[in-house]
């Protein structure tokens, strides 16, 4: 099927799903003193994920988006190494399905995930998203991290109250430019509630006025 739309399905994801059943606290004190059975938690969450990719293989889908908040606005919620041995195995099992599927694999976090960016690169995610509306210097370290290895989706958010179209649109430059040759889908950098959807339509709005200006 080809269409005008790129269709991207939405796979929740696994690490989150493990503290929603558990709870944070509750998945801290099980890595720490009964690792076996939160590795089985997870495992039983990523097989019941497989099922869900089974059931979309049947749909025409563009590319499939895992859904997995990692982080805070100060990092990781669990240390680098324990999500290294407990969930990025995981992970990969799902990427590598996707792939089978002949389908890109997208992958979402809020907070700062730079500690473990590696990691999920290493995963051979092809496209990543969020980062919560990095200034321009951390933008710059961010491509140099990511460069030949995935592209970069997002960094806009929605909270732009009395920011006018020229700001946007200089923001949307230096963005275009600086991924120039290197993989950038314009997005904004999470998702929405309802008071911020008609910041939503003005974004891609102002999204199309830039394009079409820089490619008249």
């Amino acid at each position: 099927m080809y269409t005008d739309y790129f269709v991207l399905a939405a796979l929740p994801g696994i690490f989150w799903q493990s503290l929603t059943e558990l709870t944070l606290e509750v998945a801290a004190r099980m890595i720490k003193k009964e690792p076996e059975k939160y590795r089985r938690v997870l495992g039983q969450i990523r097989k019941r994920r497989e099922s869900l990719l089974e059931q979309l293989a049947q749909f025409e889908v563009d590319g499939i988006f895992i859904l997995d908040d990692l982080a805070g606005k100060n990092g990781p919620l669990f240390s680098p190494k324990a999500l290294r041995e407990f969930l990025f195995p995981e992970l990969k099992e799902l990427v590598d399905i996707i792939h089978q599927l002949g389908k890109p694999a997208f992958f979402h976090s809020d907070g700062f995930i730079k500690p473990i960016l590696p990691d999920l690169l290493a995963l051979k995610v092809d496209v990543l998203h969020g980062f919560d509306g990095l200034d321009y210097e951390a933008l710059k370290d961010i491509k140099r991290l990511i460069a030949g290895q995935a592209a970069f989706m997002g960094n806009f958010n929605l909270h732009f109250d009395g920011q006018g179209n020229g700001a946007l649109r200089a923001d949307m430059r230096f963005v275009m430019e600086l991924f120039a040759g290197s993989g950038y889908i314009f997005s904004s950098d999470g998702g929405f509630t309802p008071d911020s959807i008609e910041n939503l339509v003005a974004l891609y709005r102002y999204f199309h006025q830039y394009w079409e200006g820089e490619n008249a």
